[in-house]
């Protein structure tokens, strides 16, 4: 439209329609303040990186958001890696194209990718001699879209900063990187790029980050398709530095003493039926230095399952809802069990506990119950973990699956 004013009666405004060329397409500029450009780029400012891996949450609007990718890539906006045969794209020249991205989003993410965002950034260009933090770098971006996907607060807008004077409130659920943990000061293990020889056989936390907030206080780790390399010291220290700043941040309750629970994401049950059977001390295994480990597979059921789990109280929730009719007091039976009805005994894999259902089904082995049939012993799982229930239970239990549309806990 072109608008011109006439010199006639009363200075009328008089509008007049420029006709567009035929074949002409007009230019939009590309909008960051809604959409998948958003999201794309909300995890790119948070983490620095977007893995293609992530695009399994979006579930039906997968391809939608692929799509959105390929196109910020032909406008020259992201370029793409291939890390652990799996694509994953960054900013291509930041610094040329902030302003036109950030003006339209909050102010703080200019610095907040710069402080932590570009480190991981930067290591996705070095895979041939840093592969394992392109791997990490990979594996966060994953994590983070899990976490949003999920209502945790995780982009700097959004949370209370992990140096900054706000607390977490009672009600909320924040995930915090390995990165912004280590600027805290309190875990001296250095940054690889900061690392002089002596620091050379000092293993990093393989720690991705830690949520903290009304379901609890966990750290997070993503193993991938086999278990990640452990070292037992290193994360008992990262544990230990997440319950200080949890008891510091967060206004709920935080226990006392390191965090004794800890989740891991993985691409499929194979990976966590190896955790369960490994005996490699420096791979992740059962005997990790956690009382409680959460395994979750990296897909729309683990998203399913990780919701539930940043509710208040979820563990008693699910045995509420799953087993209504059973006493939930299980203290005096020697072995770990959700309920009691009668003659049966109940374990709730639907809280996926592999180290505990591991101990349930060791204790089982040697119970007399199970071989003479006196008792029956039940384990109660999702559809989805029912294939990994099966591989280690051998024929001790019987197994049972429940609907994830039964077990949706009230917000």
């Amino acid at each position: 439209m072109e608008k011109k004013e006439s010199a006639g009666e009363g200075n009328a405004i008089v509008m007049q329609t420029k006709k567009q060329e035929p074949g002409v397409v007009r230019y939009r500029k590309p909008a960051y303040k809604k959409g998948y450009r958003n999201d794309i780029v909300k995890v790119l400012l948070t983490c620095g990186t977007f893995s293609y891996k992530s695009l399994e949450l979006y579930g039906e609007k997968k391809e939608m958001c692929r799509r959105k990718l390929k196109k910020m890539e032909e406008e020259k906006i992201l370029e793409e890696f291939n890390v652990e045969h799996k694509k994953v794209v960054r900013f291509r020249k930041f610094g040329n194209i902030y302003s036109q991205i950030t003006d339209e989003l909050w102010p703080g993410y200019y610095g907040h990718y710069n402080k932590y965002g570009v480190l991981n950034a930067e290591a996705l260009g070095r895979t041939s001699s840093c592969a394992t933090q392109a791997e990490k770098a990979r594996r966060e971006s994953e994590i983070v879209v899990m976490m949003i996907k999920a209502g945790v607060k995780t982009t700097p807008e959004d949370k209370a900063q992990i140096n900054g004077t706000k607390s977490i409130g009672e009600n909320e659920t924040c995930f915090y990187s390995s990165l912004e943990i280590k600027d805290t000061g309190m875990f001296n293990l250095k940054r690889e790029e900061e690392k002089t020889e002596q620091d050379k056989g000092v293993i990093n936390s393989r720690a991705i980050g830690s949520v903290i907030g009304a379901g609890g206080t966990y750290t997070i780790y993503h193993t991938g398709k086999r278990p990640i390399k452990w070292a037992k010291a290193v994360e008992g220290q990262m544990a230990y530095v997440i319950s200080a700043i949890a008891r510091e941040r967060y206004c709920g309750t935080v226990p006392p003493g390191s965090i004794k629970e800890c989740i891991v994401f993985g691409y499929d049950n194979h990976v966590f039926y190896k955790i369960a059977t490994s005996e490699n001390a420096i791979a992740l295994g059962l005997n990790n230095g956690y009382k409680s480990l959460y395994a979750i597979p990296y897909d729309t059921n683990g998203l399913f399952l990780f919701t539930q789990m940043i509710k208040p109280k979820w563990k008693e929730s699910m045995k509420e809802i799953i087993l209504p009719n059973h006493d939930h007091m299980t203290n005096n039976l020697g072995l770990e069990a959700d309920g009691i009805n009668g003659a049966e005994i109940a374990f709730l894999f639907c809280i996926p506990d592999l180290i505990r259902l591991c101990r349930f089904l060791a204790a089982l082995s040697f119970s007399a119950g199970a071989i003479t049939g006196e008792i029956n012993y039940v384990i109660y799982c999702f559809d989805f973990q029912r294939d990994l229930v099966e591989k280690l239970n051998d024929g001790l239990a019987e197994i049972r699956t429940v609907s994830m549309e039964s077990v949706i806990i009230p917000s």
